[in-house]
């Protein structure tokens, strides 16, 4: 499910996000359930000016991704992340940021 969240009226034939925000939609969606144990409940766009998009996942915390950067290299850190530093910590998880380039955090 993907949300709108951009509560805008919009003409027709204009362009809503840019094709890198649905490529980079597209590819994290796959790779994140084959990368990591997580199920993806929504995806969200905040604004069709801001250069982030947020998972939401069925273990109830949200995933901030930056989709102009590479879609793989994030789901690689994002799978290091759940395994060597969360681990058993994701029902505790409110969000995890990986809109920093070389950062992820989380709370």
């Amino acid at each position: 499910i993907i949300v709108d969240q951009l509560d805008q009226t919009f003409s027709a034939r204009e362009k809503i996000v840019s094709p890198q925000l649905v490529t980079f939609t597209k590819r994290m969606s796959e790779l994140i359930p084959q990368k990591t144990t997580l199920k993806i409940k929504e995806i969200r766009v905040p604004s069709a000016a801001a250069s982030e998009v947020h998972f939401v996942t069925q273990d109830g915390f949200v995933i901030y991704f930056d989709p102009t950067r590479d879609a793989d290299d994030q789901a690689l850190i994002l799978s290091d992340l759940l395994t060597k530093e969360i681990k058993d910590k994701r029902k505790t998880i409110q969000y995890i940021d990986m809109r920093i380039e070389n950062w992820a955090y989380y709370k």
